[in-house]
């Protein structure tokens, strides 16, 4: 925004009518952009709030499956990754 305020970037632009409402195409951006972070920002939320409330709930009826399903969850999500990677470079090499 500095740059596009600077040095009367926002007159030469209008004038030379290069880009159509420049100052309506930063504000349509800057409000989708605003728009997805705070769902984005949300859904993390709920999710973390959903993973501790679940959590302290198994734990609290029995906590070796707690134990053994924590475990699982971090195995399968190692192996997502391994598989994913190699996958990727498979993909990107052939």
């Amino acid at each position: 925004m500095e740059r596009y305020l600077k040095n009367k970037t926002f007159y030469k632009i209008q004038s030379q009518s290069t880009i159509d409402n420049p100052d309506q195409r930063i504000v349509d951006d800057l409000s989708s952009f605003t728009g997805t972070a705070l769902s984005f920002s949300l859904t993390l939320f709920n999710a973390a709030i959903d993973l501790i409330s679940f959590s302290n709930i198994l734990f609290g009826i029995y906590p070796p499956l707690f134990g053994v399903l924590l475990a699982y969850s971090l195995g399968g999500t190692a192996l997502s990754v391994f598989l994913g990677k190699v996958l990727f470079l498979l993909s990107y090499f052939c």
